[in-house]
C-alpha cells in the first residue's frame, strides 16, 4: 500500500463539474469522512404495551450495526464509543390489543440517557381509529464514552385496554430505530 501527502488537491481539467474520482464503485471510506458508527434495528413480532405508561420499544432486530453499538438483545439501546453528532430516526405502529377500541393519543420519544431527549405526539381524541405516527427524526450529540439513546412510546385507547405494537409484516417495516454519526457537523 502505497501513502500519498499533499497539502492541497485540486482538479484537473477547466470543465463546470471539476470532478475528484478517488476508488471506484463499492469501495468504501474508513475516518473522518465516513458517518460511522451507525445502526438500524428493527422489530420482529409484537410487543405488549400498556396503556398510559411509558413503555421502552425492544427493537430487537438488527439490519446493520458498524460498530456493534447497539443492543438488540437486552437493553435495546444505541451506546455509540465515537464522540459526535449524529441523525436519529424511530418508527412505530400500534393498535388496540381488543381489536374494538381506537388509539386516543400516541407519543413515540426518543430517550438520552434515560430521560425525554425529543418526542412526537398525535392525539385523535375524535375516535378516529389510526395506528401509526410520523417518524421522529433529529440530531443529538452523544459523547462517546457513556451516552445512550433509547426509543419508547406512550400510548392511550379509548377502552384504556393493553396495547401492542404491530407485527411486522408489512413491507417496508414500520417499526425502526436508526442513527449514524454526522460528518462534518
Amino acid at each position: 500500500m502505497s501513502t500519498i501527502k499533499v497539502s492541497q488537491i485540486s482538479p484537473l481539467g477547466t470543465d463546470s463539474t471539476k470532478t475528484i474520482t478517488i476508488g471506484s464503485a463499492g469501495d468504501t471510506i474508513a475516518g473522518m469522512g465516513s458517518n460511522t458508527p451507525a445502526f438500524y434495528a428493527k422489530r420482529t413480532a409484537t410487543q405488549a404495551v400498556a396503556a398510559n405508561t411509558w413503555t421502552k420499544i425492544q427493537y430487537n432486530s438488527e439490519e446493520w450495526d458498524t460498530a456493534s453499538a447497539y443492543d438488540s438483545s437486552s437493553n435495546y439501546r444505541f451506546t455509540p464509543q465515537t464522540a459526535g453528532k449524529y441523525f436519529y430516526s424511530l418508527g412505530l405502529q400500534m393498535r388496540p390489543d381488543n381489536g374494538t377500541g381506537n388509539l386516543v393519543l400516541i407519543k413515540l420519544a426518543l430517550y438520552k440517557n434515560g430521560s425525554i431527549y425529543s418526542n412526537a405526539t398525535i392525539d385523535f381524541r375524535d375516535d378516529r381509529a389510526y395506528e401509526g405516527i410520523p417518524p421522529l427524526t433529529g440530531a443529538i450529540s452523544l459523547n462517546g464514552s457513556s451516552d445512550y439513546i433509547e426509543g419508547y412510546t406512550y400510548a392511550a385507547a379509548n377502552s384504556d385496554s393493553a396495547l401492542t405494537i404491530r407485527d411486522t409484516t408489512d413491507s417496508p417495516n414500520p417499526n425502526w430505530f436508526t442513527a449514524s454519526k454526522l460528518i462534518g457537523a
